[in-house]
């Protein structure tokens, strides 16, 4: 229910910048040049917003920006430009509408530098001046830096729609920070009821939309401490865009302690990747390492299309990198279309991750003391259901805790419904699979006391393929199949995997050596030890093109872990 009035306030708070309330009378002009609807049965007026129309296609200041009616009185030679629009809503704040003149359709702006942060609030940016539903003005830039953006929203209620962003690094970035790198960090400010819709973020830069935590040189990434900045980006909608990404076609990844993400809506999104991910959700870095940990909850992913060279489609994740404490609920991810292959000199590949205390090994950087993993992550109430998943996948779905070689500890999965997926790989991978506990050699750690528990897989449909990837040998066979659960790789003890619903899933695995549709593994390598698999419960499945349809292995080159479709 909470989801529901979220997505229906929102979708209202959107259409309120179409259509007058109901029983409205037409709308009348104002004084100022603006109009405001009269509602009938109330004795006030609802202010409309202050519309500012951009007639210049220059990137100058010439005009007097102090406020709206000195931009009135004195545009400037060459009319409005976009960035004197924007320089009075921030000097000026109120309720404004920015349009773009009809002579400015198909038109391009040169940016010589960044615009100026959206700091105001309740700012409209309109880019579509016909109303036919594409764009019709393009912003370019000659900054060749490594993080150009196009657009900065520094504050709420700002809608952003039918513009043309090319060749920035990011084209959309959402950060209350507005000062130089290493400026005073902003701290407990929200970012609420944003609207990013209709924009085609184009040229393949590193991200087309960031929710990007406030940075130091001081603090944060790749430095002992934290930044702890209690940035809150509330009620969050991005829908209908077109983006392509070579790092991220979505990163919505909080990076800072108190950090937190509360209701996102990501729909109707069209992503082509050139690496990289679809969409990346959690915390990264090390937030949560002075005990302020980051936290996201009710976000729902749906019908997005994700196509191209990457990594993974969608990542869920609470906890990558440092990050500790951290807690990621309330997810949907439902009725999306990824098609992948993996990237050069890249082997594996990823429809949709759910993880927690998960990454590299590299991403921990081990190099900087003192050392912290991804420890005591939690990741609950995720629904992953009605998916299309294609490509040369490793996994359709990977559900995953303290693994991936970061060597993170107690972090745990919990509450996952994975249903009615279509996932069809053209390599011998994992349709579906349960993974606890993985660390990397180099960095001589344990992953300890990790677990998925509460895991529902139902009714997806799972066919995997004939081709085997270079380098995986023996072990590739071990783990390809239908649905794998493993309950500890290298250098893991004491992981689980438990309570865990198998039913009516249908299973077609094209290479018959791979020895079994569904698999229990209770733990793999000469380092994983008392990792265990139980209480997993069969019902109805169909396997075919392999034999035995189930396989149950407590040890794979391993002594001391266990698997049984029973146990405790």
């Amino acid at each position: 229910m909470r989801r529901t009035l979220l997505v229906c306030a929102i979708v209202m708070s959107t259409l309120g910048w179409l259509a007058p309330p109901a029983g409205a009378a037409p709308p009348l002009p104002t004084v100022s040049g603006s109009w405001s609807w009269v509602v009938t049965g109330f004795n006030t007026l609802a202010a409309e917003p202050a519309i500012i129309t951009v007639a210049a296609t220059t990137d100058k200041v010439d005009a007097d920006t102090s406020s709206l009616e000195a931009l009135r009185s004195n545009p400037g030679p060459d009319g409005i430009s976009l960035r004197e629009a924007i320089e009075v809503t921030n000097n000026d704040p109120g309720s404004y509408a920015i349009a773009f003149s009809a002579a400015l359709i198909g038109t391009t702006i040169t940016l010589g530098e960044y615009l100026p942060p959206l700091t105001g609030g309740g700012v409209s940016i309109e880019g579509d001046i016909n109303g036919d539903g594409t764009p019709d003005v393009t912003l370019v830039t000659t900054l060749q830096e490594e993080w150009s953006r196009a657009i900065q929203i520094a504050s709420s209620g700002n809608r952003l729609h039918g513009l043309t962003l090319k060749g920035f690094a990011v084209g959309v970035w959402i950060d209350p920070a507005t000062g130089a790198h290493g400026d005073e960090l902003p701290t407990h400010q929200t970012l609420a009821d944003n609207v990013i819709s209709g924009l085609a973020i184009l040229g393949f830069g590193a991200d087309g939309i960031y929710f990007h935590s406030p940075a130091s040189p001081d603090c944060g990434y790749g430095k002992p401490d934290p930044c702890r900045t209690y940035i809150t980006f509330a009620n969050t909608t991005i829908t209908g865009n077109t983006i392509e990404a070579l790092d991220a076609g979505l990163n919505m990844q909080i990076g800072n302690s108190g950090d937190r993400i509360e209701g996102a809506t990501v729909t109707d999104n069209t992503i082509k990747l050139g690496g990289g991910a679809g969409l990346e959700l959690g915390q990264a870095g090390n937030p949560g390492d002075d005990g302020v940990p980051a936290q996201i909850s009710d976000v729902l992913i749906a019908r997005n299309s994700i196509e191209g060279i990457g990594v993974v489609g969608i990542n869920v994740m609470a906890g990558g990198s440092r990050a500790q404490g951290s807690t990621t609920e309330g997810v949907r991810v439902l009725d999306n279309r990824i098609h992948l292959v993996p990237q050069k000199g890249l082997s594996t590949c990823f429809g949709i991750d759910v993880l927690a205390g998960t990454d590299a090994w590299y991403t921990i950087w081990p190099d900087v003391d003192p050392v912290r993993y991804p420890d005591g992550n939690v990741l609950r109430d995720v629904e992953v259901a009605g998916n299309t998943l294609s490509g040369d996948l490793t996994h359709g779905v990977l559900v995953a805790a303290g693994s991936g070689g970061a060597a993170g500890s107690r972090n745990h999965v919990l509450d996952v419904q994975i249903e009615r997926n279509v996932i069809s790989t053209n390599v011998i991978g994992m349709g579906v699979s349960l993974s606890v506990g993985a660390a990397d050699e180099r960095l001589n750690h344990w992953a300890t006391g990790n677990q998925i528990t509460g895991v529902e897989i139902s009714a997806n449909r799972i066919s995997t393929g004939r081709t085997r990837l270079p380098g995986f040998g023996q072990w590739h066979l071990d783990v390809g199949g239908g649905i794998v659960l493993v309950g500890g790789i290298s250098l893991s003890r004491d992981g689980v995997i438990r309570d865990v619903r198998i039913a009516e899933n249908e299973i077609k695995v094209k290479f018959a050596a791979v020895h079994g549709g569904i698999k229990l593994i209770g733990g793999m390598g000469p380092t994983a030890r008392r990792n265990r698999v139980t209480r997993v419960r069969l019902v109805a499945n169909h396997v075919s093109g392999t034999r035995p349809a189930v396989s149950v292995r407590s040890n794979i080159d391993a002594r001391t872990n266990y698997a049984s479709l029973g146990g405790s």
